[in-house]
Formats: structure tokens, C-alpha cells, sequence
């Protein structure tokens, strides 16, 4: 009986380790979470540039990252609306994440490829009056938690700089 008592013991005090440890990094996935949404909210990008290619857009934008820690840009999601009409969508993930340093902008480049028919239309309606607009999520990295940064941008003419 005393070895049972004794396993049973064993068995009690290495789930409350083990309960400890998961609740500790429970507790550090709230935080991070927490810390991403404020950071979210903190952050900003600025598109300055666009450039149309035989089937893709290029975009130059500037990630500003105004706070205390170093954040990781992992891949953009891109959609142009012409009149509230989704025109074309596409994204870049980046293979090595563009590192943004706590406290400074960053400038990246990127490259998002269309479908024939999308591109066709996305062509139409970068020549046009009112231009087309760009509904961006930037996905950005803190740690082990990714959140999403929206942007939303006028370009009077594609191949051009934003308005």
C-alpha cells in the first residue's frame, strides 16, 4: 500500500508542475496577445509608391513600429476596388520576415501577382477617373503571435506615387 500512497503522491505533485508551467505560459500567450492588439493599434504603414508589371504590382510602403519592441513583417494580403467593385487580390508572403527594429520605420518592397482576368480589370480601372484603392493586411509578428495591421489607400494611377 505504501508504494501506491507513494506513486499517487508522485503522480499529484508532478501535475501541479506541470499545471504551473502550463498556466505560466498560458498566462505569457495572454499577455503577448494583449501586448499585439495595443501595438496593432500603435502601428501604422504608409504606402509611397506602386509600380504595375506585365502580371503583378509592385509596392513600396513604410511600416512605422513606434513602439519598445522589434516586430516581423510576414506577408501582406492585397485587394483594388474600383466604385466599392473588388478589381483584383493577391499576396506576398515573404520567405525571411522584414525585420521592423522597436522605435523606426522600415521600408519594403513587394510584389503581388494577379489572375489574367483580374489583371485586366485592374489595368481598366488604373487609368480611369478615381483611381483604385488598395485594402492592405500586413501581417506582423510579436514573438509567437501574429496579428494584423489594415491599411487602406487611394492610388490615382497605378505605376505611379499614391495621392
Amino acid at each position: 500500500m505504501n508504494r501506491l500512497e507513494g506513486a499517487f503522491a508522485a503522480v499529484v505533485v508532478s501535475s501541479m508542475l506541470l499545471g504551473g508551467v502550463v498556466a505560466a505560459d498560458v498566462s505569457d500567450s495572454f499577455r503577448t496577445v494583449d501586448l499585439a492588439g495595443t501595438i496593432g493599434s500603435q502601428a501604422d504603414v504608409e504606402v509611397s509608391g506602386t509600380t504595375m508589371r506585365e502580371d503583378r504590382l509592385l509596392v513600396t510602403a513604410a511600416v512605422e513600429n513606434p513602439t519598445r519592441y522589434r516586430l516581423e513583417l510576414t506577408g501582406v494580403f492585397l485587394q483594388t476596388f474600383a466604385n466599392e467593385s473588388r478589381l483584383a487580390y493577391g499576396s506576398a508572403p515573404f520567405a525571411d520576415p522584414a525585420v521592423i527594429p522597436a522605435r523606426s520605420t522600415k521600408r519594403v518592397r513587394y510584389s503581388v501577382q494577379f489572375s489574367p482576368d483580374g489583371l485586366v480589370r485592374l489595368r481598366a480601372a488604373g487609368t480611369g477617373a478615381g483611381g483604385v484603392e488598395l485594402r492592405t493586411r500586413y501581417s506582423l509578428r510579436l514573438g509567437e503571435t501574429t496579428f494584423v495591421l489594415r491599411n487602406t489607400e487611394r492610388i490615382e494611377e497605378l505605376g505611379g506615387t499614391r495621392s
